[in-house]
């Protein structure tokens, strides 16, 4: 009777400790499967239009060695022509010219008026993208510049 008694209870104690266990599991699906592993847009702002500015996206991409594309979101107002190039980042161990862009990029000639860019292109060049934009007359208004590397 005895014996009895304590396979009934060790029987109910596995089924407890079997459904932690598929519980917790669960559980660790449940997260993983909804965890935003997706990286933020990086964002440059720019509103003194004296000189050219260089920036440098590092962190809106997962590092690894390759990507497929780049998105690019410029919103803003000017009040005369600037320009926006965009290209790899192989040379920053070397002495480039923060005015100096690869030639791997692209580029983007704007005029006067609202800004509203929309962008995505094919982008291979690693983890890192080198922006530069360039006044062409401009002295007031504001931009800002979002770029994700995927």
């Amino acid at each position: 009777m005895i014996n009895e008694e304590i396979k009934r209870r060790l029987y109910s104690f596995g089924k407890v400790i079997v459904g932690f266990i598929i519980g917790g599991v669960l559980l660790i699906l449940f997260f993983l499967l909804f965890q935003s592993s997706e990286k933020p847009f990086a964002e440059f702002y720019i509103t003194d239009f004296s000189n050219p500015i260089t920036f440098i996206d590092s962190s809106s991409a997962e590092h690894r060695d390759v990507h497929a594309a780049i998105l690019i979101k410029i919103t803003g107002v000017l009040d005369s022509n600037a320009s926006i190039t965009y290209g790899s980042n192989r040379k920053k161990y070397q002495k480039v010219k923060p005015t100096e862009m690869m030639d791997d990029g692209g580029g983007y000639e704007l005029t006067k008026g609202k800004i509203n860019i929309d962008d995505r292109h094919d982008y291979y060049q690693g983890d890192t993208i080198r922006i530069l934009f360039t006044p062409k007359g401009c002295k007031k208004g504001w931009l800002r510049i979002k770029t994700k590397i995927y």
